[in-house]
């Protein structure tokens, strides 16, 4: 059972949705694990009920349109229920604003996003480095050396140039970066980060485009600041999560610490279990709750996808498989649609997913995906 299973086997159980045989199953990892019995105290303490039965309505209802998995009747206990635990209580917040790209023509099609599809970091001095996704790779940056070791940058010395860096990450893959304070940077698919490899002594500063998971160092003489499309978020030492891939909206969801998220001279402050939506087109904000399990999910590679149009999910297999997704008509791009995938398994899946809600037809053909 993978932990996301787990998780909403838990959430069942903890409020009587539980069946039978799953309820045997789960007796049997709690009386195995002291850590999944931990999780289990967890949620309880920390999950509100009545956010906890919104999100498993949501989680039925997904479940009514996909084609789920066999359960693995082998209880992996080492690596799977460690992972699980490891994210469950790995606590963030969440920013979700800016880039959806969508042409109609007499055949409407979402073509690749416009992007260089390698791993790339480009220095300040303008020198662009392609970066390995396996194995170690030394990088020298003036007299400052990085090391990139299985797709994770780590700053190795203390003599750092000035200047802005970026890294870009291709689709299919993810990055995390170790910045200078030691704070940790998760950028997922088709998202890039601008960083020095040493802050001021004022202030620490990153831009982000895409989607990226941070967990802050604490240092309360020196704040971090988050910019992304217009919107600016500032903490003291806090985990989060930065999210700009729909054009001009910005969501700055939060589960600890506290933050502040300032757009067009408006300071908006969060508490945890809380979201602002910054919507630049429209010039609107609003403050409302989110549900860690559906928002996070993609460290894990899951997504999940709630009412979200079939061209949004276009993009989604655009950055996760790098799969060109053509519309044969055009008006479908608008259909809505619920459900979730696994990126670490093929885009088959997700196509017999889709075909399975019988609203859609995925298929290929001349290497694109079709609906129609």
């Amino acid at each position: 059972m993978d932990r996301l299973d787990l998780y909403t086997l838990l959430l069942r159980e903890h409020y009587d949705q539980i069946t039978d045989q799953e309820r045997i199953e789960l007796e049997a990892i709690l009386a195995e694990d002291p850590e999944a019995q931990e999780m289990q105290k967890q949620i309880k303490k920390s999950v509100p009920e009545d956010q906890a039965k919104e999100m498993m309505g949501k989680i039925n209802v997904e479940e009514s349109l996909l084609l789920v998995k066999q359960r693995n009747k082998v209880y992996q206990r080492k690596v799977k229920i460690r992972r699980w635990a490891a994210a469950a209580v790995f606590i963030p917040i969440l920013v979700v604003g800016g880039y959806f790209a969508f042409k109609n023509n007499t055949q409407s099609s979402v073509n690749k996003l416009a992007q260089n599809n390698e791993l790339t970091l480009q220095l300040a001095n303008g020198q662009q480095i392609l970066l390995q996704d396996t194995g170690t790779q030394k990088i020298v940056a003036g007299d400052a050396q990085l090391n990139n070791q299985n797709r994770v940058l780590r700053i190795d010395n203390k003599d750092y140039p000035g200047g802005w860096n970026t890294l870009k990450v291709p689709p299919k893959l993810d990055y995390k970066v170790i910045l200078a304070d030691g704070s940790e940077v998760w950028l997922n698919s088709v998202s890039s980060i601008r960083f020095p490899l040493k802050f001021t002594d004022e202030k620490r500063e990153v831009y982000i485009d895409g989607e990226a998971y941070f967990n802050i160092a604490p240092d309360p003489d020196k704040p971090f600041i988050v910019h992304s499309k217009g919107t600016e978020i500032r903490v003291l030492g806090t985990e989060f999560n930065v999210n700009t891939y729909k054009t001009g909206t910005t969501v700055t969801s939060l589960v600890k610490g506290k933050v502040a998220v300032e757009n067009a001279g408006k300071l908006y402050e969060l508490v945890p279990g809380k979201e602002a939506r910054i919507n630049e087109s429209a010039g609107t904000a609003t403050v409302q709750d989110f549900h860690p399990f559906t928002t996070l999910s993609w460290r894990q590679g899951v997504y999940f996808f709630e009412d979200e149009s079939l061209s949004e999910i276009a993009e989604m297999i655009n950055r996760c498989y790098n799969e060109q997704v053509i519309m044969d008509n055009p008006a479908i791009s608008k259909l809505l649609l619920r459900g979730k995938f696994n990126r670490h398994q093929p885009v088959e899946n997700l196509m017999e997913i889709l075909n399975n809600t019988g609203r859609v037809t995925l298929y290929r053909k001349d290497g694109a995906i079709h609906c129609k």
